[in-house]
């Protein structure tokens, strides 16, 4: 989608928020595939007559093809995820968005929820950690 298609920031946020649970939920299917693919010694005797996977392949194509099917909303997913990080921090990084107006705690926040697709319990445990170390460090100053 657009971002002019969104009715308002919260619309975007849940967009992106969706787009990043779809993302990690197929990047888990596809890791999860690679596994069951496993590693095969190279036979060499005659393997028995029958159905079934003769060249022990049929995992690995399965994947293949879930990996096409897949590649465009990926690829959808991965861009949306993208353009809520630079809401939350600006081009790059910089510094800009939902960071320039209200600060990093904030930004880390929308970033964690809606970016990463975390619970608010998550998002607040991720956050925490990075301002308890922030805080560390200046006091260690």
């Amino acid at each position: 989608m657009e971002a002019s298609t969104y009715s308002g920031a919260r619309e975007f946020f849940e967009a992106v928020r969706d787009a990043a649970i779809e993302l990690e939920r197929s990047e888990r299917q596809i890791t999860r595939m690679r596994l069951s693919e496993g590693i095969r010694a190279q036979r060499y005797e005659v393997r028995g007559v029958g159905g079934g996977d003769r060249s022990g392949m049929s995992a690995t194509d399965a994947r293949m093809d879930f990996e096409s099917l897949m590649e465009r909303r990926v690829r959808e997913d991965r861009e949306i995820v993208a353009r809520g990080v630079r809401l939350c921090y600006g081009e790059e990084g910089s510094g800009g968005g939902v960071c320039a107006l209200l600060g990093s705690l904030a930004a880390d926040s929308v970033y964690w929820r809606y970016c990463r697709g975390a619970s608010w319990a998550k998002a607040a445990e991720a956050v925490g950690r990075r301002e308890q170390k922030r805080r560390e460090e200046k006091h260690h100053e």
